[in-house]
């Protein structure tokens, strides 16, 4: 941006700037340049690429409209967005609003007096597509320059027509006058199918010729002069009578506020007896009160005793209550469980007794089958022993065996005479 004088007024151009990066439009969107009485505004941006790069992002605030090969392909939004190398970016328009600055010279007003009136212009452009295309493609910045300056020069022009030269000023205090919004609404027209749309128009500023202005401003100052004498007479008089007031009111109020004070006083003294009687009666509910709560007290405590005692009688009778049956339930269980026990041993008792008879049967007709079976081997048994005992007769030399003797002394003499001497018997 270069320095310039912010007194001077400038005309607007509307320009195409070439750019880099797509990502600095924000910055470059801003950049205004002075070139003497003209201020150069960028609107439309036309970025490069660099001839590796695969990806373009679009700022906030921006419409792209994007070529490939040359020819239109689409329009991209704000964000990123994958680029083959052929694709290009021919405008990026900003949707900000724009403010356009134009002087119209030398209007006639209706008394023919030439006046200058510097207005302002604050517009934007529509983002949807069609409007985007229509004005890329066939207006443009310097094309909706050229426009600008005819259209309003035009509507300006028929505007200050229509007025005296000593009404002019009163297009800077008219924020809402008929003929400004009427001459806004002729150029929405014009450029409505560009998508151009105006916002805000405003006269900052009217320069009429400088013999006329300086009459007006003698004329001006002379009328203020005499409205100022007036309106310090005025003054000096309403002072006067403030003051008049000022004492009449403090004086009122004086007398008020001793009033005012008498009655709080008075009132204060009713309130005080008041609080007085008040705080006697409620001294005297309270020693009420006590003596109830007391009395209260007693009752409950000689209520409460009363049904302590009670409650204990129940609870010495129920708990008497409850061990006498518990006893005697407790009898009856040892009861039920000794005759259970004898009669459970007697079943025991009958029930063994008849198991061991079983056993003894059982035995004998054992011993019976067993003895009928050993009656040949008792009878063996019997002889071999027989016959061991002959054997150890027949050994032994003490012993002397004598059969049938018919009646021999001898041999019966010999006979007893061994017999006795085994026996032990001594013969005379």
């Amino acid at each position: 941006m270069y320095g310039h004088n912010y007194d001077t007024v400038y005309n607007t151009a509307l320009v195409t700037k070439p750019i880099g990066d797509p990502l600095e439009a924000s910055r470059y969107i801003d950049e205004v340049e002075f070139s003497g009485d003209t201020k150069r505004v960028p609107m439309v941006l036309t970025p490069s690429r660099m001839a590796c790069s695969m990806t373009v992002c679009i700022p906030e605030g921006f419409r792209a409209l994007v070529a490939s090969h040359g020819k239109f392909l689409t329009i991209w939004g704000p964000g990123f967005y994958f680029a083959p190398p052929w694709y290009s970016i021919t405008h990026l328009v900003g949707l900000q609003h724009f403010v356009y600055d134009t002087p119209v010279k030398s209007c006639p007003t209706s008394d023919n007096v030439m006046v200058t009136i510097d207005v302002t212009l604050v517009f934007h452009v529509d983002a949807s597509d069609d409007t985007l295309q229509q004005f890329a493609f066939r207006l443009g910045p310097e094309g909706l320059d050229d426009m600008l300056q005819q259209v309003q020069q035009d509507s300006v022009r028929a505007m200050v027509r229509k007025r005296k030269y000593f009404e002019i000023y009163d297009l800077m205090n008219a924020a809402h006058d008929e003929a400004l919004k009427g001459t806004m609404k002729e150029l929405n027209a014009s450029f409505k199918d560009y998508g151009v749309i105006i916002t805000a128009m405003t006269v900052t500023n009217v320069h009429l010729p400088a013999s006329i202005a300086d009459d007006m401003q003698k004329t001006t100052i002379y009328h203020n002069q005499e409205e100022f004498h007036d309106l310090e007479q005025q003054h000096q008089l309403l002072v006067i009578e403030n003051d008049e007031k000022e004492k009449k009111e403090a004086q009122a109020m004086r007398e008020k506020l001793e009033q005012f004070e008498a009655d709080c006083k008075k009132r204060l003294a009713v309130e005080r007896a008041k609080y007085q009687l008040i705080k006697a009666e409620t001294k005297r509910i309270l020693s009420e009160i006590k003596e109830q709560e007391n009395a209260d007290i007693k009752t409950i405590d000689a209520n409460a005793n009363l049904s302590s005692s009670e409650i204990e009688r129940k609870r010495d009778v129920e708990l008497a209550t409850i061990k006498a049956k518990g006893e005697a339930e407790a009898e009856q269980m040892r009861v039920e469980t000794r005759a259970y026990q004898t009669e459970t041993l007697a079943e025991a008792d009958r029930v063994v007794a008849e198991r061991n008879a079983e056993a003894l049967t059982i035995s004998a007709d054992a011993e019976d089958q067993s003895a009928q079976l050993l009656v040949a081997k008792r009878s063996y048994q019997e002889k071999m022993r027989q016959l061991q005992v002959i054997q150890g007769l027949a050994e032994n030399p003490d012993v002397s065996l004598s059969g049938n003797n018919n009646d021999n002394y001898v041999s019966q003499l010999l006979s007893s005479g061994r017999q006795a001497a085994i026996m032990g018997v001594n013969r005379m």
